[in-house]
């Protein structure tokens, strides 16, 4: 995005980060800020992640508006019967 000058951002609606976690243990939260900082407000998006660390909590806060946060963390979670 920033070494292309014809990267346009006008026709994104939606923007999913899938494994939000990993992706900043990995080093790349000052490019998940840019790439919020840049689209703004006009998109709808979604953020994914296993763990709901502090980290993922401020992304969240500074990414979404109204975000619903889903908890899979229940005793029921999964089937006795499924061998991992």
């Amino acid at each position: 995005m920033k070494n292309t000058q014809s990267f346009d951002l006008n026709n994104i609606e939606i923007l999913v980060f899938d494994e939000a976690d990993r992706l900043i243990q990995m080093g790349f939260k000052n490019e998940i800020d840019y790439i919020i900082s840049e689209l703004g407000k006009r998109h709808q998006t979604m953020l994914f992640s296993a763990t709901l660390n502090n980290t993922i909590k401020d992304l969240a806060r500074m990414s979404l508006i109204d975000p619903i946060y889903i908890d899979m963390s229940g005793s029921n979670v999964i089937p006795e019967r499924i061998k991992q």
